[in-house]
């Protein structure tokens, strides 16, 4: 019922089934068989991270929108924004996104 997962060790009960093993999402299962971004990200990208994402009483930054996927190592890319009441306001840039896990993720800055 309660699965573990095969990535993080969280139990979920609705989980992301795979040949390999069960994952608490495609997240998971992503870093799982690449955990790390692949060569044509790390090209297309810079070094510089976004940090962390912090909100209190829903105003501080999150990432938004979230689109190419890349089919090698799962990695996304994803606008930064500051918000206010979870409305994006201001962009702070725009970077590709790999998540570790549910929660944690490493990012590197989109060129151009």
């Amino acid at each position: 019922m309660f699965e573990k997962c095969l990535s993080c060790g969280d139990r979920f009960f609705f989980t992301v089934k795979d040949p390999a093993g069960t994952f608490c999402s495609k997240r998971c299962r992503d870093y799982f068989f690449y955990p790390q971004f692949c060569q044509a990200c790390i090209q297309s990208t810079s070094e510089q991270s976004s940090g962390g994402t912090f909100t209190f009483n829903f105003i501080g930054t999150t990432f938004f929108l979230e689109k190419d996927r890349c089919p090698t190592c799962g990695s996304v890319v994803r606008w930064l924004v500051f918000s206010v009441l979870l409305v994006p306001l201001i962009p702070l840039g725009k970077y590709r996104v790999k998540y570790v896990s549910r929660e944690r993720f490493w990012s590197r800055k989109v060129l151009g």
